[in-house]
């Protein structure tokens, strides 16, 4: 799915390299929402998929070009893993509301972007459609010993690790940004986007426990998000 986002918005982006020197430096800011899909699968063969939503921010500085910008910064990339319940005579689990699961982790990425502005009614409006690489520095805060996702039975009980494969993760993203030029100095827009990994960021290994067996589950965060943002940008040399 990121490829066929990915791939067009390349394509887009290079095809209207400018071909003269007229420039723009600026940073900005933004944030928003990050939604992280989690895919757990047990050895019964049942499988769950949960939506989490977090809080992200970032800074960005850039250098605009005609219409051609490309742009680096700095953003948050945390997650917590939900909670997932667990029905020990079927195995079947469960969603239940809220995180707060058996790990969390603190993570940023370091993004390389190039877009394309699409300007309209006296070039204060604008459409970016922007594409690139994250490189995402991981590093597990939650609680990863073992565990129990039920206090009053002791004899249905839930055991696991939870760990980061690496500390380093590279990924792609893609994004379209909708919004108005003011005096050709600072931009004010909204932001969607898709964030890939190319390998898994979070992973939960874990056993539920009872009196008649033991069944083995993963939980996974792929890195495979969508984000909401909105933003500000300040065109702080301008030749255009």
């Amino acid at each position: 799915m990121c490829n066929k986002i990915f791939l067009p918005i390349l394509a887009v982006t290079m095809f209207n390299l400018p071909s003269s020197a007229q420039t723009a430096f600026y940073f900005g800011y933004e944030n928003g929402f990050k939604g992280d899909n989690y895919h757990y699968v047990n050895d019964k063969g049942f499988s769950l998929n949960q939506f989490t939503p977090e809080f992200i921010w970032g800074l960005i500085a850039g250098c605009k070009v005609q219409n051609f910008t490309v742009e680096t910064g700095y953003r948050t990339y945390n997650s917590t893993s939900p909670k997932t319940g667990y029905d020990y005579e079927t195995g079947d689990p469960r969603e239940l509301s809220g995180n707060g699961g058996h790990g969390s982790l603190s993570a940023y990425a370091i993004p390389l972007r190039f877009g394309y502005d699409f300007l309209h009614r006296n070039q204060e409006v604008f459409i970016r459609p922007e594409t690139g690489i994250n490189l995402l520095f991981t590093k597990l805060t939650g609680y990863s010993g073992s565990f129990s996702d039920n206090d009053f039975d002791s004899d249905n009980y839930t055991t696991g690790k939870c760990y980061t494969p690496s500390p380093f993760i590279f990924g792609i993203e893609s994004s379209v940004s909708a919004g108005y030029r003011f005096r050709n100095m600072l931009d004010l827009y909204l932001k969607c986007g898709i964030c890939c990994s190319f390998q898994p960021v979070y992973i939960e290994t874990m056993v539920h426990h009872s009196e008649t067996e033991d069944i083995a589950a993963t939980q996974t965060y792929s890195g495979n998000s969508v984000t909401l943002q909105i933003g500000v940008k300040y065109y702080f040399k301008n030749h255009l």
